[in-house]
């Protein structure tokens, strides 16, 4: 059997046969390219997403960490601003928000604590290879929260300056003025008077003077000190008679941004011959509580005392600068002056005890609630909204990538 014999011929693939054939080729291969470059955006996408989820987590993360207070501390004392994201940023600052939608940069001392509405702006966060800006806003009236915020609570503050009158005779400022007062008429008459001849004649006034010293002109630092003054007067057939303690019972530094008084407390034993007069100078307007406590006589019977409490008298009398709130002072008055010691009732007539504020020479009147807590509003939980944006772009709206928001409490 003869085999076939094969021609072989090098003519190839046609012109026709080529353009076929690399057209099917394109067309078979176009659609796997495009799912190539399809997923490579995607996944850089996924990636950009993912950095900058991190970048905002990380920064809220760290604000959750920190109460406001420390936090507003932190930008003012420029504490390693690594805290605040993945890596470093290059800068943190408090910015204010203008009409026109601008964020502009504002001084750290003028920011404080307790205040409706913060903004920090951080800069160049670095989150895996990308790099973002991000503005957080504290807001303490958002809807959610102005209802909470604005319900009162109990401040409860640290005793930073304490004194209480002493009861031995010979170191409490009452007993010690009848004495010398005896020895003066003693004096005056040529005849011994009898030791209790003043006792129920004799005027106090109770005087608290808060001061604040700078260390010198123009400094924002210094010295914080209170001091209690108890004078009395008397008078002798036409004799006026007038002895006076003082005692320092605070003395501490201060800096403007935080003068770091929370609250003084004063006990003391009420004058019942006489209306007690208590007078606070606080001409430096320093923000604080002031605690004045009146306290039982020792050794007295109750019936005796609960009869005294009722027809007893007090006059308040707080003296402040004049400054932007006319009405509210800056000491924060919290007695239970207008209370009976025995029974805790209120003492009728409630014209018994008189409390003003002057502010310069205007005055306003006010009444002592008789609660030894004080009770304020305070913005304890905000609504914290951070954006992030492109970085370097000083937090324009047409580079704001998204919008995260949680909440933050004052104090943790």
């Amino acid at each position: 059997m003869k085999g076939k014999n094969f021609k072989l011929d090098n003519k190839g693939f046609s012109l026709v046969e080529l353009i076929v054939g690399v057209t099917i080729l394109v067309l078979v291969a176009s659609p796997m390219l495009q799912t190539f470059v399809t997923s490579a955006k995607t996944t850089a996408k996924s990636r950009e997403t993912r950095n900058a989820t991190l970048a905002v987590q990380n920064v809220v993360e760290n604000i959750a960490l920190r109460s406001i207070p420390r936090l507003i501390l932190d930008v003012k004392n420029g504490t390693d601003t690594s805290l605040w994201g993945i890596g470093s940023t290059t800068e943190v600052n408090f910015y204010s928000l203008n009409a026109a939608g601008e964020y502009n940069v504002i001084d750290a001392n003028t920011v404080k604590s307790g205040e409706d509405e913060y903004y920090i702006g951080l800069k160049k966060i670095e989150s895996g290879k990308s790099d973002y800006d991000c503005m957080v806003k504290f807001d303490a009236m958002a809807d959610e929260y102005r209802g909470k915020n604005e319900v009162p609570l109990a401040k409860y503050t640290n005793m930073d300056g304490v004194y209480s009158q002493p009861f031995d005779v010979d170191e409490n400022p009452d007993t010690q003025a009848a004495a010398y007062f005896v020895d003066m008429a003693t004096v005056l008459a040529g005849v011994p008077v009898a030791d209790d001849y003043f006792d129920d004649i004799m005027e106090r006034k109770i005087v608290i003077t808060v001061e604040k010293t700078p260390d010198s002109e123009g400094a924002t630092t210094g010295i914080l000190s209170a001091s209690v003054e108890f004078i009395y007067t008397a008078t002798y057939g036409t004799e006026p008679l007038e002895k006076s303690y003082t005692t320092e019972f605070y003395h501490s530094a201060y800096d403007e941004a935080d003068e770091g008084l929370e609250a003084l407390y004063l006990f003391y034993y009420p004058m019942y011959s006489t209306t007690d007069n208590i007078t606070i100078y606080n001409m430096k307007n320093v923000k604080f509580n002031m605690f004045l406590i009146k306290q039982k006589i020792l050794d007295t019977n109750d019936s005796e005392i609960s009869i005294k409490e009722n027809t007893y008298k007090a006059k308040l009398l707080v003296h402040e600068a004049m400054g932007s709130v006319a009405t509210e002072a800056c000491a924060k008055i919290s007695s239970n002056l207008n209370v009976n010691l025995i029974t805790e009732a209120p003492i009728i007539p409630t014209s018994n005890f008189v409390y003003q504020l002057y502010k310069g020479a205007w005055y306003s009147n006010f009444t002592i609630t008789g609660q030894l807590v004080a009770k304020e509003p305070e913005n304890r939980i905000y609504k914290v909204q951070a954006d992030l944006y492109d970085e370097g772009q000083n937090f324009a709206e047409d580079s704001h990538i998204f919008t995260f928001e949680t909440s933050s409490t004052n104090y943790n």
